[in-house]
């Protein structure tokens, strides 16, 4: 039984060895700043039809906003000052009348 349970513990602790450094060389380092109040868990929480009111309510204000003919986006999220490194995107994209559109949650490769 020992010699099972040794075994087992040595596939688990390669396994988890080997998808750190498969995650690592796959994607790099993952170097995002994330605006001030931000969760990924209230991130998720956002659904169409929000006010701006309620997204801040819930995440924070964003790091910046630009504005297009038809839409706002609210960027949460940016690439640290290593233009080399992988990050998350988070934006939350809102209608000309203020009210959520949807979300925009990625992984930028670089």
């Amino acid at each position: 039984m020992k010699l099972v349970r040794g075994a087992l513990y040595f596939l688990f602790v390669g396994l988890f060895v080997i998808g750190g450094f498969y995650t690592w060389v796959v994607y790099g380092r993952l170097d995002t700043v994330y605006a001030s109040g931000y969760s990924e868990r209230a991130f998720g929480r956002i659904s169409p039809g929000m006010t701006k009111k309620d997204v801040v309510a819930l995440i924070g204000e964003p790091l910046s906003t630009t504005e297009h003919s038809d839409e706002e986006r609210w960027y949460y999220s940016e690439q640290s000052t290593d233009s080399r490194s992988n990050y998350y995107i988070r934006n939350v994209v809102f209608d000309m009348s203020g009210n959520v559109i949807g979300t925009v949650s990625e992984l930028e490769i670089d």
